[in-house]
């Protein structure tokens, strides 16, 4: 009697019924597994809205008749009413439902109250997929300078030509595929809001949070039921118009889509570094730093050596190819800079010179490099300017190195032999001195130099002809 009892308590309330294998909660009717109350809840909800009473019982041996199930949201299926344990919910199925429950028996359901909390990043991800699922945002990966169908992997430079492809193509789409690129639950999906619309009623919003508060409050759907906006949404939102790259977020002008998107994810960065100051999107991200930076040790990031000081990891790099950090993808040779890189591709592997056109004026320039310092200074109102002068910098060390020609001052001082400088850079070429570091050895005679300078002068007092 106890037992049908408790098939009528788990037929006519919202009791979730459950198995334990190790830590996991492992759902009675298909045996999928979940470490987080929430996600099995969920997972019932959303996949076992119709069950079979019997199936639940189906893994009891017998003489174990007591059912776990988890009571934290525990209601009545017909009328709505909240209970706080069993026993109150049978009593109520039977004065107000008139349901054959016999009172005088137990309710052979093992009641449990898992009050775990879901992992903010994991509810951040799951409010992503609602609102990807029924609004008409347009998400995308980033490879170079052209934007990435996730659904298909079409790429595309003009933001109007992408929408067109996924209006045309993807009007149906699974919203895992869009997913399926992200490392990590704590990343954040890329997605175009020009033209956001729910698509439950074609209204119009300016935003993924006005958005997603207009799917729960209006539109009542299992799914949308599952939001939850006291969390993040996991999506980067972006309003792509061609050559005009403006951010989301605080409307700064920057001169392409990647240096939009590695701005963009700044405004995602919650993670600081209480040494340094540094911010970092995720938790991982930060601890990789501090490993790496503030350990006690220097670590270069390509071999994993360690260094017990900075200049030291500094002169590994420079004369461990293995460990430069640009890599040809034709023959595998590596370069310090992404300059030296370009070269060799056109020098060697016969690539076409790459040039980069400014969009705002007619200017063409050889490097990257070149070209993000005059967008930044010609074209934006950011730079650092000299109240001597009036001369405007890109950085602020360069307004710093440009001041000092008005001052003259020598504020960075050697602390071994207490020379100053004007320059830190200065300061940091005269450091070599005092290292035990040999960084420049004479092939003819084998003798070793810490400095540049010093080793040319030996060259060309006693090795000219080589010079020559």
């Amino acid at each position: 009697m106890a037992k049908r009892n408790a098939e009528i308590v788990l037929k006519y309330s919202t009791v979730y019924p459950f198995r334990l294998r190790g830590q996991a909660l492992l759902c009675v009717y298909c045996n999928e597994g979940y470490e987080d109350p929430t996600h099995f809840r969920r997972h019932v909800d959303c996949n076992h809205e119709k069950f079979s009473v019997a199936a639940a019982f189906a893994h009891l041996a017998k003489g174990k008749d007591y059912l776990k199930v988890d009571c934290a949201n525990l209601e009545c299926r017909i009328c709505g009413e909240p209970f706080s344990n069993v026993k109150d919910t049978a009593e109520h199925l039977v004065k107000e439902h008139t349901l054959k429950i016999n009172l005088n028996y137990d309710v052979a359901l093992q009641c449990y109250k898992l009050e775990k909390e879901l992992e903010p990043h994991l509810t951040a991800k799951r409010n992503a997929e609602i609102v990807l699922q029924y609004s008409t945002v347009y998400p995308f990966r980033l490879r170079g300078k052209a934007m990435l169908c996730v659904y298909c992997c079409e790429e595309y430079e003009d933001p109007d030509d992408f929408r067109r492809h996924v209006d045309d193509n993807h009007e149906q789409f699974t919203v895992s595929t869009a997913f399926a690129h992200i490392g990590s639950a704590k990343d954040y999906l890329k997605v175009d809001c020009t033209n956001l619309k729910c698509r439950l009623c074609a209204g119009s919003f300016t935003s993924i949070e006005h958005v997603a508060e207009h799917l729960a409050k209006e539109h009542d759907r299992k799914e949308t039921r599952q939001l939850c906006l006291d969390y993040d949404i996991g999506l980067q939102p972006y309003k792509l118009e061609k050559d005009k790259w403006f951010c989301f977020h605080c409307n700064k002008k920057l001169p392409t889509i990647t240096k939009l998107c590695r701005h963009t994810t700044s405004h995602y960065q919650q993670y600081t570094c209480d040494i340094c100051g540094r911010s970092y999107m995720t938790n991982d991200a930060l601890k990789y730093h501090i490993k790496c930076s503030h350990s006690g040790n220097y670590v270069c990031r390509r071999c994993w050596k360690n260094f017990p000081t900075l200049e030291e990891k500094r002169e590994h790099v420079r004369i461990s190819k293995s460990c430069w950090a640009f890599g040809c993808v034709n023959c595998g040779d590596r370069f310090q800079s992404w300059e030296q890189k370009q070269k060799h591709l056109v020098e060697k592997h016969d690539c076409p010179e790459t040039s980069y056109p400014c969009p705002e004026c007619d200017k063409t320039f050889q490097t990257r490099k070149q070209f993000y310092n005059h967008y930044k200074m010609a074209h934006t109102d950011e730079g650092f300017i000299c109240s001597c002068c009036g001369l405007k910098f890109g950085a602020k060390n360069q307004l710093e190195d440009h001041r000092l020609g008005h001052t003259g001052e020598k504020q960075f001082k050697c602390l071994v032999c207490s020379k100053a400088f004007t320059r830190n850079k200065s300061l940091s070429q005269h450091m070599w001195i005092h290292s035990d570091i040999k960084r420049f050895e004479c092939k003819p005679c084998n003798k070793q130099f810490n400095q540049k300078v010093s080793y040319r002068s030996h060259m060309k007092v006693h090795h000219s002809q080589i010079m020559e």
